[in-house]
């Protein structure tokens, strides 16, 4: 009987290997900057550039920023991805709520993207659903589609309840889901 020796690059092993790991799906907005208009009220609960892009999500007052209720309806805030990433597939936006504190849901959260510019041409990619129960929480407000490419998105807050402050705690840009070309062929020869 024959045997036949062949060596398997280490590194198509690791990725081989790593490919059966359970992934973290990539966030793009991760440590991103970001602009809000009107300006979040940075004196209030305080946002020194980076709490809707810097992962947490805590339930508290303290992880949050966003607008007090003098500010306009609607609110948004826009993400520089730094370059354009063709393959989104989903947005977050963790909104906290808090109606005995006048901090009120979101009636309607848009999506929209732009690789041109961080001011216009933004086409809009549907609306982020949730379910509220009316509890002091955070909520996730989720926009799934695509992908589609984009380096700036924006997401445009409308608040159920005029008068209400709008505050947020995480804003979170997703890859696509998809399968390595390495895996795929690594399966051929399980």
């Amino acid at each position: 009987m024959r045997k036949f020796w062949f060596s398997i690059p280490v590194a198509v092993l690791v990725l081989v290997v790593a490919g059966n790991i359970s992934a973290q799906p990539v966030n793009y907005a991760a440590g991103m900057t970001y602009t809000a208009d009107p300006p979040l009220r940075t004196d209030w609960l305080g946002d020194s550039g980076g709490e809707l892009t810097d992962g947490v999500k805590d339930w508290a007052w303290g992880p949050v920023t966003g607008w007090d209720g003098s500010a306009a309806n609607p609110r948004s805030v826009v993400i520089d991805l730094g370059s354009v990433k063709s393959d989104i597939g989903s947005v977050v936006v963790t909104v906290f709520v808090s109606v005995g504190s006048a901090v009120a849901p979101q009636k309607q959260i848009l999506v929209s993207g732009s690789s041109t510019s961080a001011t216009a041409g933004f086409a809009e990619w549907g609306e982020a659903v949730t379910k509220d129960t009316g509890d002091e929480a955070n909520y996730t407000y989720t926009w799934t589609g695509g992908p589609f490419a984009a380096r700036w998105v924006k997401v445009i807050l409308d608040s159920q309840t005029p008068g209400h402050h709008s505050l947020l705690s995480e804003i979170e840009v997703f890859k696509a889901e998809g399968s390595s070309a390495v895996g795929d062929e690594w399966m051929l020869y399980q």
